[in-house]
């Protein structure tokens, strides 16, 4: 998520330059030996394969597995901080899980798929092929009815992606578990193998990504401008994109649509997206539309926050390599700015799009944000700088936070939003999506 602050400028930026890097493959993960202590990743699969992605979908029936009792309190002190959120006083959490990683693993990336994920249905326990538990606090998160979470998002080891077999566990709320939405819930994993790119390379990784613009506000050529500067910008960061012709989509149901993912428009523009890119949705603004009056839509989890927001990624990470709601980022061309005079419609600038979009992409592939707006959480990288409140301030500042000119500073200002830190490199290098 990105928000705006005043004063924004123009930013100088190269011209394009396309460049391309040698594909490493993805490949199917297996499912777990039958004869495993710990239940399959699925019953019912179906696979489905392009030039470079292997992708296995499961169905998992939630209310079948066994459970143990726990109370909300070892819930929440065991495996989330979301003590604002739980409101039940039981939840049930499942046996253990089974999924087999790959040799020559690169990455990983597990989301699966409910309508009460993030609310009712958690992912907990991780436990990598040496027994070890992976700390789950900000690697896997729950969001637009998916729980997703990408290996490694750290260069530490003990968030590397190993081969051999991993399980995990499922907590649900008591009230729910019998819900008849939880009795075929879809479990999606992707692998990246290969040979594992030269970091010290000065473009290791291509990351292909699409565009989708709904509106007809900004002109053609200032799309590709800012695509163009998007593509140096992680250019600069020793990124390749791999940037598909613009698809122009001319539906005005979809011109405007609510920054809430689980939205039945917004589902319909995400439907467009393919599943082996990143994919980009560029709107005229987040409204819920003529149908509605135009009227701004609130996101549920950011009250207040939707009229200075720029863009938004469905999680962190994304459903990478999944069709569906989770499957890209939205954009917004410009907002309607009120003055002395009236409301006006004001477009972004190229370089503020460029900013906007490749903010955003950084979530979707698993970055986070270096500092919240209100210095409450920092990112899981180390080496990004951070920034810290002053005794009367509640809200960071650009111009006097460490982090102003890293590309995940949750503010666009004039003066930042480029770099990116070795650590993030590394995060999206290494992205299943990146070849």
């Amino acid at each position: 998520m990105l928000l705006a602050t005043r004063g924004v400028a123009n930013m100088a930026w190269a011209q394009f330059n396309t460049l391309m890097a040698a594909a490493l493959s993805l490949v199917l993960l297996a499912a777990c030996d039958a004869s495993s202590s710990a239940k399959g990743f699925g019953d019912k699969t179906t696979t489905s394969d392009s030039d470079n992605i292997a992708l296995q979908v499961a169905e998992l029936n939630v209310a079948e597995l066994n459970y143990t009792a726990i109370s909300a309190s070892e819930f929440v002190g065991e495996y989330f901080d979301l003590a604002n959120i739980v409101s039940s006083t039981q939840f049930w959490i499942s046996d253990p899980l089974q999924f087999t990683v790959p040799a020559s693993v690169i990455s990983f990336s597990l989301s699966f798929h409910s309508a009460l994920a993030g609310d009712d249905l958690f992912l907990v326990n991780l436990i990598n092929p040496n027994g070890d538990s992976v700390a789950l606090q900000r690697v896997s998160a729950c969001f637009s009815d998916f729980c997703a979470l990408v290996m490694p998002n750290r260069p530490e080891a003990e968030f590397a992606a190993i081969a051999g077999d991993w399980s995990y566990q499922i907590v649900v709320e008591q009230n729910a578990i019998s819900r008849a939405d939880l009795r075929n819930i879809r479990v999606n994993m992707l692998a990246r193998v290969g040979s594992a790119p030269d970091l010290s390379d000065p473009l290791p990784v291509v990351i292909p990504v699409q565009a989708y613009v709904t509106s007809s506000v900004m002109s053609s050529h200032a799309i590709n401008s800012a695509m163009n500067q998007l593509v140096n910008l992680f250019k600069s960061n020793n990124i390749v994109i791999d940037f598909k012709p613009v698809i122009y989509l001319h539906d005005s149901e979809l011109e405007s649509v609510s920054p809430d993912y689980t939205d039945v428009r917004t589902r319909q523009l995400l439907a467009r997206g393919a599943a082996d890119v990143a994919n980009i949705y560029f709107v005229k603004d987040f409204a819920t539309g003529a149908g509605q009056g135009g009227s701004l839509a609130e996101h549920p989890r950011m009250p207040g926050e939707t009229a200075s927001l720029l863009g938004i990624a469905p999680g962190i990470p994304g459903t990478l390599g999944v069709q569906g709601n989770g499957n890209g980022v939205l954009v917004a061309l410009g907002e309607t700015q009120s003055g002395d005079s009236g409301s006006r419609y004001v477009t972004r600038s190229s370089s503020e799009l460029a900013a906007v979009t490749a903010h955003e992409l950084g979530h979707f592939l698993g970055l986070y944000h270096t500092t919240e707006i209100d210095a409450s959480a920092q990112d899981v990288l180390a080496d990004t700088p951070v920034c810290t409140l002053g005794d009367d301030e509640t809200r960071i500042d650009p111009a006097t936070c460490p982090d102003g000119q890293n590309l995940m500073f949750p503010l666009l200002h004039e003066d930042g939003g480029t770099v990116l830190s070795p650590g993030q490199r590394f995060v999206l290098s290494l992205s299943p999506l990146a070849q």
